[in-house]
């Protein structure tokens, strides 16, 4: 009975949840289709006052149906850090939807009335203007200011989220599985994970090779930057230093050779802002595209991007080897990607997040 009841109960939350989304969308709907409506109706007219009258009227409708959005409560079973931070960011939105859609309703009755009235309404919608990004602003300040582990908490839980969705869409066969102790804030476990050698290895190299890069993008690469990367780009490792050259003929050396503090310390770190111990091959791939990305990373300790590299061309192998042989941890990471997410909302810069003074090496000047 106990489990007959659970089951229904979950059942119906579900159920109440989507009606509530579907509910949401209708009146978003209705609200932006009647100020297109507006918009519409207004262009018809000949007089410049009439077209800006009309015109302006569509624009309360259009500040509700965007602030409609943030006058619900945050999405059930968040962790308690990420609904807190839901709740507060929410909280400054309403605020600053009042004074928004209070500025859009000024400009109505500025346009459609006269005298002192007018001018107050054009006054008061400036004003409103003013104070509108005040609660956001407020807000961000106040969060910058929070603990730094309830920010990290935060992060973490956006991450396991993000990654939650990623497995829902690439409907994967093997599903990413989420570490919230690995890392910067948490990682999706790696497919493969070899842990620095207790020795430095002798001198090896990696270098990309035609038919690689062609295989990951799924075509011959024939342009003039594809030659010159395959023929400039490298991982070298000469037994002290770990080279890294790129299309562009840029070379980051790193001395690994040596781990002593003070000035040792600093000449082993190179142009890095700091010391790296984990080498990341990082493949991606959109669902449902054949060509795919590769990049190479190189981590400091606390898991943040010390160089960015791309990795089209090389064999995971002999970056291994490189990365064992300079006494760096290795890590493989396979998954697929989010076309329509810009590029800093994608989830291995969220996983990996930049240390200041990050490098990026280029593919070549031009592609």
């Amino acid at each position: 009975m106990m489990i007959w009841w659970g089951v229904t109960s979950r059942s119906v939350r579900r159920l109440t949840a989507r009606a509530r989304q579907g509910f949401r969308r209708a009146v978003t709907g209705v609200l932006g289709a009647t100020g297109l409506v507006l918009v519409v109706v207004g262009a018809e007219h000949r007089t410049a006052h009439a077209q800006h009258l009309w015109m302006a009227g569509a624009l309360p409708f259009a500040a509700a149906a965007v602030g409609w959005r943030v006058w619900h409560a945050p999405e059930e079973g968040l962790p308690d850090a990420l609904r807190l931070r839901e709740r507060s960011r929410r909280i400054a939105l309403r605020a600053a939807s009042v004074p928004g859609f209070g500025a859009s309703v000024g400009l109505v009755v500025h346009l459609g009335a006269h005298g002192a009235l007018a001018h107050e309404a054009g006054v008061a919608a400036l004003w409103a203007v003013v104070l509108a990004p005040i609660p956001v602003l407020v807000e961000s300040a106040l969060w910058g200011a929070a603990p730094r582990a309830l920010r990290l908490q935060v992060r973490t839980a956006r991450l396991a989220e993000a990654v939650r969705e990623l497995n829902a869409e690439s409907a994967r066969v093997s599903p990413l599985d989420f570490d919230p102790d690995r890392g910067y804030a948490g990682t999706p476990v790696p497919r493969r994970s070899v842990a620095p050698a207790a020795h430095l290895g002798p001198a090896c190299e990696a270098r990309p090779t035609r038919g690689r890069a062609a295989s990951m993008l799924s075509l011959d690469p024939v342009g003039r930057a594809y030659r010159t990367w395959l023929r400039e780009s490298s991982l070298r490792w000469d037994g002290t230093t770990l080279t890294l050259t790129d299309g562009r003929r840029n070379v980051v050396a790193v001395r690994l050779g040596a781990a002593e503090p003070g000035a040792a310390e600093r000449a082993a770190r190179g142009p890095l802002a700091d010391r790296p111990v984990e080498l990341v091959w990082l493949h991606e791939q959109n669902v449902g595209e054949p060509a795919s990305e590769v990049l190479i990373l190189l981590l400091d300790s606390s898991g943040r991007r010390l160089l960015t590299m791309p990795g089209l061309g090389y064999l995971d192998t002999q970056v291994a080897q490189v990365a064992g042989a300079s006494g760096l941890r290795f890590s493989y990471h396979n998954w697929a990607g989010a076309p329509l997410e810009p590029p800093w909302r994608r989830l291995w810069s969220r996983v990996f997040p930049r240390r200041r003074g990050h490098v990026r090496l280029r593919m070549a000047r031009r592609l």
